[in-house]
C-alpha cells in the first residue's frame, strides 16, 4: 500500500510540474482551465488520497525556491490551506459529473432535491467568498511587510482582518456539516419510504413506486456524497433496509 502511494505521488509531482511549466491557471478550481488541468493532474488516483494529497505535496513543493515561482506563476498561493484543501473536493466533483453524463445523465424531478442542492450551493459560495478573501488578504499582507513605512499598527489590522476571514471560512464550514446532517435526516425519510414500497412490492408487481422510491434515495447519496458523507449515507441504509435489502434497494 505504502509503494502504490509513493508511486501515485511521484506520478501526482510529475504531472503538476509539466502543467505548471505550461503556465497553466491552477488557483482558482471553479474555473474551467484550472479544473480541467487539476483533472489531469490527478487523472487515476483514488478519491480517498487527493484529500491530503494535494494540499500536502503542494505545501512541501512551494519548499523548493524554482518551483515555488512555477506554482505561484499559475495562481496557487504560498500558506494558502483553504485554496490547497478546495482542489480535491472540486476535483471529486468534476469526476462524479463527468462520469454522469458519460453514462447518459440523470433526470431528477424531486423539489426537496432542488432545494436541499440550492443550499448547498448557496453555503459553497460563502466558503469560496472567504477563501478568496483570505488570498487577498494574504497578498495584501506580502506587500505590507515588503514595505518598510508600513505603519505597525496597519499590519495589526490587515492580519485581524485576516483573522476574521478565517473564521467566518470555519463558519462556513460547520455550515457545511449541517446542511449534510439535514440531508441524512431527508435521506432517512427516503429510505423508510423505499423499504415500506419494496415491502409492499410482494403484493403488487407491477408497482413503480419502488423506483420512484428509488430515484429520490440515489439523488440523495449523490449530494450527500459531494458532501463528502457518502459513508454516513450507506450505514444508514443499511440499518434501516437490512444488508440484504439495502444490496437491492442502494443505487
Amino acid at each position: 500500500m505504502a509503494t502504490a502511494g509513493r508511486v501515485e505521488t511521484r506520478t501526482f509531482v510529475s504531472r503538476l510540474l509539466a502543467v505548471a511549466a505550461r503556465g497553466q491557471e491552477l488557483g482558482d478550481p471553479r474555473s474551467p482551465g484550472a479544473i480541467t488541468a487539476w483533472s489531469e493532474i490527478c487523472d487515476g488516483i483514488p478519491d480517498a488520497m487527493l484529500k491530503d494529497m494535494i494540499p500536502g505535496t503542494i505545501r512541501l513543493m512551494f519548499r523548493r525556491e524554482d518551483v515555488a515561482k512555477s506554482l505561484a506563476a499559475c495562481g496557487l498561493r504560498d500558506g494558502i490551506s483553504l485554496q490547497h484543501e478546495a482542489i480535491a473536493p472540486y476535483v471529486i466533483a468534476f469526476r462524479r459529473m463527468r462520469a454522469i453524463r458519460l453514462s447518459g445523465g440523470m433526470q431528477d424531478p424531486q423539489a426537496l432535491l432542488a432545494e436541499t442542492r440550492k443550499e448547498l450551493r448557496d453555503l459553497n459560495n460563502r466558503f469560496q467568498t472567504a477563501l478568496d478573501e483570505a488570498m487577498r488578504l494574504q497578498e495584501e499582507n506580502q506587500r505590507l511587510r515588503s514595505d518598510l513605512t508600513t505603519s505597525r499598527q496597519e499590519t495589526t489590522a490587515a492580519r485581524a482582518e485576516a483573522e476574521k476571514q478565517r473564521k467566518i471560512a470555519v463558519t462556513a464550514r460547520n455550515d457545511l456539516e449541517e446542511a449534510a446532517a439535514r440531508t441524512l435526516s431527508k435521506l432517512a425519510l427516503a429510505l423508510q419510504t423505499l423499504k415500506e414500497t419494496m415491502e409492499r412490492r410482494v403484493n403488487d408487481p407491477e408497482s413503480t413506486l419502488v423506483e420512484t422510491a428509488s430515484l429520490s434515495v440515489q439523488s440523495y447519496f449523490m449530494v450527500l456524497e459531494d458532501l463528502g458523507r457518502g459513508a454516513d449515507a450507506t450505514r444508514l441504509a443499511k440499518r434501516i433496509l437490512g444488508e440484504k435489502m439495502a444490496a437491492s434497494g442502494l443505487p
